[in-house]
């Protein structure tokens, strides 16, 4: 099957807050007890993570009574007994008087119960990973010493860490993955449109990127060739990720001079236009074109930025089955033998493969689903308490030439902000108009029919009594009715051509 995908430059990094139990907005956070992930989640309660008693218990292998009358639960495992009631922070284990930091609540016919007290009662560790927003708890037989005087984290660092390179192109830095002699796969968001680069191996010395020995627009892959030195390390297994599952352990490690590795969770997995993705949870940022293994240190995925991809993992991963035409393309040829192209090229290729491999219509959609997610104002700021404007859901139309209208509709009270404020914010509007619909159009689908228009689709029935000049002068009257009309058009017929009008 071909396969295709579209890079866009998305804003999308969504963070959970926390809030209370009984609030409709509280934020959930996904726990995970010895790596799988448990059915349901904790909420933020008083500065305590709380979660629904008999999900929790049962994991941990109690038997549970539930005594309603009095509201009150029971749980005994291996000779253990611990006992709360709704509404109270007194809690007995093993007979013996305890404090809670919140008492058990009920909501919605569940009783939610205090997590850590729970889980330290039973000598379980808990750790909250702040910007993964997870809760992972790992049994004391999980926590206990591992035999070697290595973790499963440090020995496929150990092993495999010398394989991850930092690549420098132009400004840009980021990590590659030595997968043969003189090859180094990356991503080509790291390396395109730069003239010339080089590699930093974990000794400090370096490769001159020679060229692009292959090159893979749909899964933003791309295999480099380096120049001649002393052998680059190549001892890296190659894991099958069709075996990776939901909660699965991975490492991932990246460069930054020294490398650094962390232990994390598979949280999803996904496929965009046949491409597959691998979405993990860790606490630190990893680097881009890093490499991701499995619990058994074989390579699995290349790290990605998750914000171009619109994939709502923290951190993604190219699957690495994604370099496998790549990686066949240069087997059993001598470096020298593989033809190359200029580093320059990658984008101009990746602009020639997304002309052959969108339609408009698809263009239309991945554009729609930018929108949807990152452009729902347009941001102005003025010295008045006026800060931006409310514009409502894009949508697609299909126009006579073949193109495609991409339009969205100003809210009559939006509108009237906006034609109140229009002097002040117009060059505000089209400098957004220009960045967020023509700049973003012309890096991803410069050869594609698209258009956008904002428009007030409703008649309003009076304007403002005070209009500035350069609003009268388009035909509209203060304390008089404003139709129908088109507001913000951004069109491509020679460049980027932007129109403003109140």
């Amino acid at each position: 099957m071909r396969k295709t995908m579209i890079s866009l430059l998305m804003v999308a990094n969504l963070f959970l807050c926390a809030a209370s139990v009984g609030s409709a907005e509280s934020a959930k956070y996904p726990i995970y007890v010895d790596g799988a992930r448990i059915a349901s989640a904790g909420y933020n309660h008083e500065g305590s993570i709380l979660v629904p008693f008999r999900s929790l218990l049962s994991t941990f292998g109690f038997a549970v009574q539930y005594d309603a009358q009095k509201k009150t639960i029971n749980a005994t495992t291996d000779g253990r007994t611990i006992r709360m009631t709704n509404g109270s922070k007194q809690a007995y284990v093993n007979g013996k008087a305890m404090t809670m930091p919140v008492a058990p609540i009920a909501l919605q016919g569940t009783t939610y119960i205090p997590l850590r007290f729970v889980s330290e009662t039973m000598d379980y560790r808990v750790d909250f990973e702040a910007t993964a927003q997870t809760i992972r708890i790992e049994r004391p037989s999980r926590s206990a010493h591992v035999p070697n005087d290595e973790t499963p984290t440090e020995r496929i660092a150990t092993l495999s860490s010398a394989s991850v390179v930092t690549v420098i192109a132009g400004d840009r830095e980021g990590n590659g993955i030595v997968v043969g002699e003189r090859l180094v796969l990356t991503t080509h968001s790291l390396v395109e449109s730069r003239l010339s680069g080089k590699i930093v191996l974990a000794d400090g010395s370096e490769r001159v990127i020679e060229g692009v020995a292959a090159f893979a627009p749909a899964s933003n892959l791309v295999l480099l060739r380096v120049s001649e030195g002393t052998a680059l390390p190549n001892d890296l297994q190659i894991g099958d990720p069709s075996t990776m599952r939901i909660g699965a352990s991975v490492v991932a490690i990246s460069r930054t001079g020294d490398y650094y590795a962390e232990k994390g969770i598979v949280d999803s997995l996904s496929s965009r236009k046949d491409i597959d993705y691998i979405g993990y949870q860790i606490t630190t940022k990893p680097v881009e074109g890093g490499a991701l293994f499995n619990a058994n240190g074989q390579l699995v995925g290349i790290i990605a930025p998750a914000k171009e991809l619109g994939i709502t993992s923290p951190y993604t991963a190219i699957s690495i089955a994604e370099a496998a035409e790549l990686l066949e393309s240069v087997a059993g040829k001598a470096p020298e033998a593989i033809s190359m192209s200029p580093l320059d090229s990658i984008a101009a290729k990746k602009q020639t493969a997304q002309g052959e491999m969108m339609t408009n219509q698809e263009a239309a959609a991945f554009t729609l689903w930018f929108l949807e997610r990152g452009v729902r104002s347009i941001p102005i700021s003025l010295s008045n308490a006026f800060s931006g404007l409310a514009i409502g859901r894009w949508t697609a139309e299909h126009q006579d030439n073949g193109g495609i209208l991409i339009r969205c509709q100003m809210p009559p009270n939006a509108y009237l902000n906006y034609v109140t404020n229009f002097s002040q914010i117009k060059p505000h509007v089209e400098r957004w108009a220009k960045q967020y619909l023509g700049q973003n159009h012309m890096n991803n689908f410069p050869n594609h029919d698209l258009s956008f228009v904002i428009e007030l689709n409703e008649e309003i029935p009076k304007l403002p009594d005070t209009l500035s000049p350069e609003v009268t002068a388009t035909g509209l009257e203060p304390g008089k009715p404003a139709p129908p009309h088109s507001l913000i058009e951004v069109t491509f017929t020679n460049g980027i051509e932007i129109s403003v009008r109140p």
